[in-house]
Formats: C-alpha cells, sequence, structure tokens
C-alpha cells in the first residue's frame, strides 16, 4: 500500500476485510444503493402493523452475491445496520466449525450480540435490555388492558406509555421507578404470572410451556444490575446453559424450567438452541423483529459438512422462526462452486434470488480518492 493513501485521515484501503460492520464509516455515494433499498424494504415487511403483532413468518433468506471478494458485503452490513438502527435486533454472524453444532454456534453468538452494548439509545446498555424492556412493557399494557388492573380506563395515559415509550423504564436512573417496581412485583407473584404468560397465546405466542419463565427471566436480566447474579443467570439460561441452583432461584425459576443439561448429545443440544432462538424470535412480536447476518461464508465452502448444515440451518429459520429476516453474504464463484452443489435441493429453495453486488467504476473510484484527501487528474 502506498504510504500516501496511510498518512490519510479517511483511508479506503485501511483493511482488506472488514471486522465489524457497525464500524463502517464512510460510503460511496450511490454504490449499491439498489440492494440495501431492497433489504431494507425486505426488512420493513416484518414490522407492519401496530404492537404487539402477531409472530409474522420470516421470509426466504437473502442472498447477496459479490462477483469477487472485496465488492463490499460486509460494508453493505455495515450500512444496513445504519440504516435500520433501533428498528431491528441485530446480530451478526461469523461462520460455525462444527455442523453437529451448528444452533448451538448460532445460539451463543447470538446471545453475545445481544448482551453488547447498544449504539441506539443511551439508556440501551445492551441490546438485550431495549428486548426484554419492550417485550415486558407490551405485555404488561396488555395486562392492564384486559383487566389485570381496577378501572384501567383511568390508567389510559400509563398504558399508552407503557406501549410507547417502553425504553423509558431501562437506564440507571430509572425515572419510573414506581411502574417498575409494580412490573417486577406483577411477575414475581404466581397468579399474576400466570395470567401474564396466558396473554402471550392470545398473540399466538407459543413458548412450548416455558412462557412463564421466559418473562422471570427476562425480568431477571434487565431489571437487575450489571454484574448480579440474575443478570449472570439470565445469560446462562438464554445460551441454555444448566443453572446452580442459586442461579435458578434468584430467577424464580422452577426445577422443570432450569432445562439446561450437563450431559446431554450435541442433538440434544441442537434442539434446546433452537428452541430458545424460536422463543426471541417469537417474543419479538412485543417490540423489535430480528435480523441474522451471515457473513463471511467463503469458510463454508470449504467443508461438504458445513455446506449442508448451512443449507439446514437457513431452512429450519425460514420455517420455524418467525419475526426475522436472515441474509447471506457470498462470492458468486465460492458459492455455485463450493456451497450449492452441497446443500439439499429443499434448503437451497429456502434463498431469495441473488442481490448482486456493484462494482466500483470510475467515476465512483475518483469520488473515494477525493474523499480520501487527493486531487484527480
Amino acid at each position: 500500500m502506498s504510504r500516501v493513501f496511510a498518512s490519510l485521515p479517511v483511508n479506503p484501503f485501511e483493511a482488506d476485510v472488514i471486522r465489524e460492520p457497525r464500524e463502517v464509516a464512510y460510503s460511496v455515494p450511490g454504490l449499491n444503493d439498489s440492494p440495501l433499498n431492497h433489504l431494507i424494504a425486505e426488512f420493513g415487511r416484518l414490522t407492519v402493523g401496530e404492537l404487539p403483532r402477531n409472530p409474522i413468518p420470516s421470509p426466504k433468506a437473502q442472498l447477496v452475491v459479490s462477483p469477487e471478494a472485496g465488492y463490499g458485503k460486509s460494508h453493505l452490513l455495515g450500512r444496513l445496520f445504519q440504516a435500520l438502527g433501533p428498528r431491528a435486533t441485530q446480530i451478526y454472524l461469523l461462520p460455525f466449525q462444527a455442523p453437529e453444532r451448528a444452533w448451538q454456534s448460532i445460539l451463543l453468538a447470538t446471545v453475545q450480540e445481544l448482551d453488547r452494548p447498544s449504539q441506539h439509545d443511551l439508556r440501551e446498555e445492551t441490546q438485550l435490555d431495549a428486548f426484554a424492556m419492550g417485550v415486558l412493557a407490551h405485555i404488561a399494557a396488555d395486562f392492564m388492558v384486559k383487566g389485570g388492573v381496577r378501572d384501567h380506563d383511568r390508567l389510559k395515559r400509563e398504558i399508552e406509555h407503557l406501549r410507547n415509550h417502553p425504553l423509558s423504564f431501562l437506564g440507571r436512573d430509572r425515572p419510573n421507578r414506581g411502574l417498575v417496581d409494580w412490573l417486577k412485583a406483577l411477575i414475581a407473584s404466581r397468579s399474576d404470572s400466570i395470567k401474564l404468560a396466558n396473554l402471550l397465546k392470545t398473540h399466538r405466542i407459543d413458548l412450548q410451556g416455558r412462557e412463564k419463565a421466559w418473562l422471570q427471566v427476562l425480568a431477571g436480566y434487565t431489571f437487575s444490575e450489571k454484574d448480579s447474579v440474575e443478570r449472570y443467570a439470565a445469560l446462562s439460561w438464554f445460551r441454555g446453559d444448566p443453572l446452580e441452583s442459586e442461579e435458578a432461584a434468584a430467577l424464580g425459576l422452577s426445577a422443570g424450567d432450569n432445562d439446561g443439561a450437563v450431559d446431554t448429545t450435541a442433538s440434544e443440544i441442537n434442539a434446546m438452541s433452537l428452541r430458545r432462538l424460536h422463543g426471541l424470535c417469537a417474543l419479538s412480536s412485543y417490540y423489535r423483529p430480528f435480523l441474522f447476518c451471515f457473513d463471511q461464508t467463503e469458510v463454508y465452502g470449504s467443508d461438504k459438512g458445513l455446506a449442508d448444515a448451512l443449507g439446514n440451518c437457513i431452512s429450519r429459520m425460514h420455517a420455524n422462526l418467525p419475526n426475522h429476516l436472515t441474509i447471506v453474504t457470498t462470492n458468486a464463484t465460492n458459492w455455485t462452486t463450493d456451497i450449492l452443489p452441497n446443500m439439499k435441493r429443499a434448503d437451497q429453495d429456502r434463498f431469495s434470488d441473488e442481490i448482486r453486488l456493484e462494482g466500483i467504476e470510475r467515476e465512483r473510484s475518483r469520488i473515494l480518492i477525493a474523499a480520501a484527501g487527493l486531487s484527480v487528474r
């Protein structure tokens, strides 16, 4: 690389591979706008109607194809993250390494992404804080409207606030401490928590008998201090890890709800992981749909088992996980030669038509160079 480029304030060649799409800072105007707008529109289909929604079936996985390496696949994802902002719960997925534990790998990466600092709102310490509070606020509003409190008509303003500003309950200052304490007590109450769990079913949300557990774990995470036992235990439960007795007690979970196990097969761990992913996506009917982005997929072309596992995961996500958009980025030759031939035909059909990325032509090259502070002949 030329020394002059290395010394520039904006160096267009600083990194050949973008490792973190959220760090994308500059885009050439107009480049790959069409693919970007297409993805934004596809995601928008998941946000139609007032919250809370019934689960919305997911579209096919959006297949973003680059003619070759270096056309900006990860850069496009970064722009998409910025464009969607707080409308999406954003999950960036690097390749899994073991086909037999694919679902476990996806779940672990998802929980890690959920627990990362939020970039949208200072009140959101993590994406999971926003997700949990969004879900709990709307369920609490449902509870009020459907007879959970007397004379709910007098609480119309409070209910509207829960619906429209759920994140106002987040943050260290907890400006709405009274309502937060009421909601915590509601979930802790055996009889009231059962009523809350039953409200999920009115929106066709099936959590396979774990409705009460999900509410308790969400509350344990978002209503507890950062380094608390409750928050640590909640993350362990989301990952499908077995909890110690004191951790389960801190969340108010029964022995049956502590359903992680130490001595399990890879198949059982995968099944557990898929159930957790389904629960997260189903509950996002109450707040933000999920955006799953599979990037750097050339790795899957190195092993037939990995390619087959990727196809199976995409197919199952499309069929079983509501309220989400999956995006898969790939290089054209790698996809057609190494990955696609090793997927089952039924799994291949779960991908959209190819969304082709553009190359950077002469005029846009001039813009990029000018942005770097160089003169152009």
